[in-house]
């Protein structure tokens, strides 16, 4: 197997790889709250935030509830936290409200074009990953760190052959090794993979910036940072070890309604963040100023695996096989055509058949008639 490209077009005429400049982007994320204002005109000013403090793209998030949720998903305590719906709205309730239709992405695609910034969005199942493709025309994709034991998605987008962005929050590096080869093998060599901590707020001490050199090491990529501490030392960190792209939440005020105002960039933070990651110092220089100790415990761990706040994260973000929208038939043969159909990836994770085991399924035969979004368990196969 080859392996992944060390300099390479991201968007026409802008490279990323050694002696480029580290590529930005910003996450609006689903900071846009249409869940409270079903306009966009909180989401045009995110867009105009990032273009005005130098970000070289924005990002917003693309799914269709119904395709990537049960009824009955448990809500993250963060979000438990950070939301109106508190412990009693589902994960389904409050991602439903937050779901942009998807006229909106035609809408927002040109007005970032007006503005000169590039749009893209992360997709979180394929029908959402062919709207993007096809319809919007994103000049690269982003793979969240929900995904990251998700073999589909991966050959899905690797089979579109355009550069691609991946996180590894919650992940082992055994489990960053398959991702970066089911990308490989499905046609894609052109990767930024983000050491990640999926916690909202993450704190400092589990950035893990080692990591970070790690997944460098062992997948002879790039790499880059999803950071989601409260400041931007971590980013500047990150920038001075070498990460050729960050990305960072952004909002217009941390005090508004959402899962993940707080753990974004507010306007000022912004201008400070692009400054620092543009014209990081070196680590050495982090060290005197914010001393040995500080800088040490943000390196943190060379080992890749997921930090013990991830844990409640993951149960609730990752996914599990699932019978789609029709039910599944009695009697039904799953094959390389019919699996897409018939079975979903859906969250949560606590279905018998895991996201990773979903290419296990080909040629298994249903038992009996199964209905409708219920998961999988290996006694209904044959």
């Amino acid at each position: 197997m080859k392996g992944l490209k060390q300099t390479f077009e991201i968007t026409p005429g802008r490279k990323v790889g050694k002696n480029h400049p580290v590529y930005l982007v910003a996450e609006v994320g689903v900071n846009h709250n249409w869940q409270i204002k079903p306009n966009l005109k909180l989401a045009k000013e995110l867009i105009m935030l990032a273009k005005n403090t130098g970000f070289d793209a924005v990002k917003f998030q693309t799914w269709v509830t119904g395709l990537i949720c049960r009824p009955e998903a448990k809500k993250a305590e963060y979000q438990k936290t950070n939301t109106a719906g508190g412990v009693k709205q589902t994960q389904y309730q409050m991602i439903a409200k937050l779901e942009l239709p998807f006229w909106t992405f035609l809408e927002l695609k040109t007005y970032a074009d007006s503005l000169g910034i590039t749009f893209v969005s992360t997709a979180d199942e394929p029908f959402s990953l062919e709207f993007l493709d096809k319809y919007i025309g994103v000049p690269f994709f982003k793979i969240g760190s929900g995904e990251l034991d998700n073999p589909q998605m991966h050959c899905e987008v690797g089979k579109r052959k355009k550069p691609v962005m991946w996180s590894t929050g919650m992940g082992t590096m055994a489990e960053v090794m398959a991702t970066r080869n089911n990308l490989l093998k499905a046609g894609c060599d052109r990767q930024i993979i983000y050491q990640c901590t999926s916690n909202y707020p993450a704190d400092n001490k589990n950035a893990n910036l080692n990591a970070m050199l790690s997944i460098r090491k062992k997948t002879g990529g790039l790499v880059g940072l999803s950071d989601h501490t409260t400041d931007n030392l971590v980013s500047e960190t990150a920038a001075a070890l070498g990460a050729v792209a960050i990305e960072r939440h952004i909002t217009i005020d941390k005090n508004l309604p959402g899962p993940d105002h707080r753990a974004s960039l507010d306007p000022k933070e912004c201008q400070d963040f692009v400054r620092r990651a543009r014209h990081p110092r070196s680590v050495t220089e982090l060290k005197k100023e914010y001393g040995e100790k500080t800088i040490k415990s943000i390196l943190g761990s060379a080992e890749k695996k997921p930090v013990p706040e991830e844990s409640e994260v993951m149960a609730v973000v990752r996914k599990s096989a699932t019978s789609g929208a029709k039910g599944i038939p009695a009697g039904t043969k799953l094959t390389e055509k019919s699996l897409p159909e018939w079975v979903y990836l859906m969250r949560p994770q606590n279905g018998e058949i895991k996201a990773d085991q979903y290419f296990e399924l080909l040629s298994k035969t249903i038992n009996a008639d199964i209905p409708p979004f219920t998961p999988l368990k290996q006694t209904m196969l044959r």
